[in-house]
């Protein structure tokens, strides 16, 4: 008998702890705060509409606002599936409140989450709604924003003018409504746009400009990137040791402000840098560091990056087959980001793998594939490498005739586009 009254108390308990739980389950949200948490962990659509639809009074544009908050903070934070599912909301709020600003915000953050996933053509689609969603709400700085992202993207694709174009509208946009902060950044992508077409003087104004805005708004989460850029123009111009203090600059600023992939991106460039001064040592301990780091934005285009350069220092110790699967996941990785010329760049180092295996045909036909894409971007620097790498193949194959008129060629394009590294490099190859 006391057995049963025991089962029964315990029985009792736990009915009224499930009815408690399910009370506390179907509590309505009481503040915009407490509805955008229940809508971001509802865990299907359903689940979101039926949120919506039963508190209609808080879904207004504050709400949108303070999602848009959340969605840009995961982004930041590089949580990228929980950010694009936080802007996915503001978008379907933009809907449901018939808002064009709403709207507008919600598009420019989705196609920025693909273009830090490196899914070029989903971020230039987004960006395009983003922006005419702007217009028609006449949202000038927003505009200004977009058009500086569309240039990032246009950069990544290899459409260098269409790139300009686009930075060139954001600073002159920015420079009118008093935005220095986007001046910095269409100036950082510009320089970039200037450096990939050959033409360093140019490329060095913009990354100037961009650092003194930066270094004058205290702007410590930005500045790395443009400290980057100097690194990899000082490279691209033969003085590896400048680049290897602006590297590390970038590398110290980053760790301080916590940018994961800015993070990634500087270590790799260190490795760079140490490999080409020849302590392979530490070019081998910040690769090394830099893989997983790169593996954890997510970012394919910097993934890709990490396995080519871990492809490249086990070249450099003879271990070419190894070398090979590297090479080969990153090639894979440049072709599912869409970026053209990190395709023709990677199709070089593999080619360049091939050769030192003895595997000329493959040699050749990498480094064709690789120029038809230089061709066709008009990325001058990328042009005169697959030249110089061809023309080699050309005299290793006995081909003295075509190896001249591909040294000639890369020649003059080093001359016409100013590349002084390049074209000693032609010039030690043609004599």
């Amino acid at each position: 008998m006391a057995s049963n009254k025991r089962h029964f108390v315990w029985s009792l308990g736990l009915w009224l702890m499930l009815v408690v739980a399910s009370m506390a389950q179907t509590v309505a949200p009481q503040t915009i705060e407490e509805l955008s948490t229940a809508l971001l962990s509802a865990k299907t659509e359903t689940e979101r509409e039926a949120l919506l639809n039963s508190n209609k009074a808080m879904v207004t544009s504050a709400l949108a606002g303070r999602l848009n908050e959340i969605a840009n903070s995961l982004s930041e934070q590089l949580a990228l599936d929980q950010s694009l599912a936080a802007f996915q909301l503001v978008r379907r709020l933009g809907e449901w409140l018939v808002d064009d600003k709403v709207s507008a915000l919600a598009w420019s953050g989705i196609g920025i989450v693909h273009f830090q996933r490196s899914d070029l053509k989903l971020a230039d689609e987004a960006l395009q709604k983003a922006k005419l969603l702007a217009q028609k709400a006449d949202m000038t700085r927003q505009i200004i924003s977009i058009q500086s992202n569309q240039c990032g993207v246009q950069l990544k694709l290899g459409n260098f003018d269409q790139a300009i174009e686009y930075c060139n509208q954001a600073y002159q946009l920015a420079e009118k409504t008093g935005t220095p902060s986007t001046m910095g950044s269409a100036s950082n992508t510009l320089g970039t746009v200037w450096m990939q077409k050959g033409d360093y003087e140019q490329a060095l104004a913009h990354y100037k400009k961009s650092l003194a805005l930066r270094e004058s708004l205290g702007e410590k989460n930005r500045l790395p990137s443009t400290l980057n850029n100097l690194g990899l123009l000082s490279r691209a111009m033969g003085n590896e040791a400048a680049a290897l203090r602006y590297y590390l600059q970038s590398l110290a600023l980053a760790e301080e402000t916590g940018n994961k992939a800015s993070i990634a991106n500087t270590t790799l460039n260190v490795s760079l840098s140490y490999s080409a001064l020849g302590n392979g040592k530490l070019a081998r301990e910040y690769c090394q560091r830099g893989l997983p780091l790169a593996v954890a934005t997510g970012d394919k285009s910097l993934i890709s990056r990490a396995h080519s350069q871990t492809a490249d220092l086990l070249g450099a110790a003879g271990e070419h087959q190894q070398a090979t699967e590297h090479y080969r996941k990153s090639l894979a990785l440049a072709e599912q980001s869409g970026e053209r010329v990190m395709i023709a760049n990677r199709l070089l180092q593999l080619s360049a793998n091939d050769r030192a295996l003895g595997k000329f045909e493959a040699a050749v036909e990498n480094v064709r594939r690789a120029l038809a894409i230089a061709e066709a971007t008009n990325s001058a620097y990328t042009l005169i490498t697959c030249l110089t790498s061809l023309s080699q193949l050309q005299l290793q194959l006995n081909q003295t005739t075509e190896a001249a008129e591909t040294v000639e060629r890369a020649i003059s394009l080093s001359r016409q586009t100013a590349t002084k590294a390049r074209l000693q490099l032609s010039l030690q190859i043609a004599g």
